[in-house]
């Protein structure tokens, strides 16, 4: 394990979830999982950025894809959320689990691809563009102390991976991945409730509560995380009729992806509405619409995507092949 994860205050998690060791995750809810997260994450790339008003003024009411307003891309292309999430997978499938040094080597390759401009901008942040910087140049630790959704946007792949696996585990392994371009606590607890959420949706025919309520358990596992505004936000939409709109505040941080993310999943357990709800919301909707999409796709599994969505989803053929490397790369 690198020298910089030694930092991090660890404590016992208190985790309530079940502690019999679950089945792994059927072909079908990886590929739903995987194919999920960038099919959100492609609708919400004409609404990233924009409030809700704008969105309405622009588009009306976002049910497919649209090419946005406001950027120079295409319907149904995937930002920065699912070109992340697509390395980490395929740096699972090599090495068969989570192997810092696969995952590292992959991540500067890319970093010095993307420096040089070799590689096409998907919507990349100033703190992953930072982290890039520091990989490069041979910075350690190279991650950024930002509180940004990054580390969170990229994760579903590892709670997939070690969805059978106890919680505590795959926060351990969250840390160790966030860490090479995040290193601010608020951006690990929003990974680790993201990965967690993902691993504990593959169980047969869990509550949405139960998802959500483990997510916020793995956030409250890093000292000086998120779990207290995840407890505060969904009390709020759990206690209240109020448009969600009302009571969330639009964001980019893992404090206000990962709570918009379930809060909506609290009023909203279908794929397709809670995606949409996403798109529509304002802020960083790419982030939201593909956290909901990686949760609910590994529950229900492929079929609960529209089918249009995935027909006109970018490189969807390349996706699908990848999610079904990673089902036979955790195979006995």
């Amino acid at each position: 394990m690198p020298f910089f994860l030694q930092w991090i205050k660890k404590k016992q998690i208190g985790f309530a979830a079940n502690r019999e060791r679950p089945s792994l995750p059927t072909q079908e809810q990886i590929q739903g999982s995987i194919l999920g997260a960038a099919c959100g994450d492609a609708l919400g790339m004409a609404t990233e950025g924009l409030n809700r008003q704008k969105i309405q003024e622009s588009y009306g009411w976002v049910a497919d894809y649209r090419k946005p307003v406001h950027r120079t891309k295409n319907a149904g292309q995937w930002t920065d959320d699912t070109e992340q999430m697509l390395l980490l997978t395929e740096a699972l499938i090599e090495a068969k689990g989570f192997e810092f040094q696969t995952y590292y080597i992959k991540m500067l390759e890319f970093a010095r691809k993307f420096i040089n401009q070799e590689i096409p901008n998907r919507g990349y942040g100033p703190t992953s563009k930072k982290a890039f910087q520091n990989l490069v140049v041979g910075i350690s630790p190279s991650g950024v102390y930002s509180p940004s959704c990054g580390a969170a946007m990229k994760i579903a792949p590892l709670g997939l991976f070690y969805a059978d696996n106890p919680p505590e585990t795959i926060c351990q392994v969250v840390r160790e991945c966030a860490l090479l371009t995040h290193s601010h606590p608020e951006s690990i607890s929003g990974a680790c409730a993201i990965a967690v959420a993902v691993a504990v949706a593959t169980r047969p025919n869990v509550p949405i509560a139960e998802i959500i309520t483990a997510g916020i358990e793995a956030a409250d596992s890093i000292e000086g995380g998120i779990a207290p505004h995840l407890k505060i936000m969904l009390s709020k939409v759990q206690n209240s009729n109020t448009a969600l709109q009302k009571v969330l505040k639009a964001g980019f941080s893992a404090k206000a992806t990962v709570g918009i993310c379930f809060g909506i999943l609290a009023r909203f357990a279908n794929y397709k509405e809670a995606v949409e709800q996403a798109i529509n919301f304002g802020g960083d909707t790419d982030s939201y619409a593909s956290m909901i999409g990686s949760i609910l796709g590994a529950k229900e599994g492929i079929a609960c995507i529209p089918a249009r969505w995935l027909e006109g989803l970018e490189a969807k053929d390349r996706i699908q092949a990848l999610a079904t490397q990673l089902y036979r790369a955790r195979l006995p």
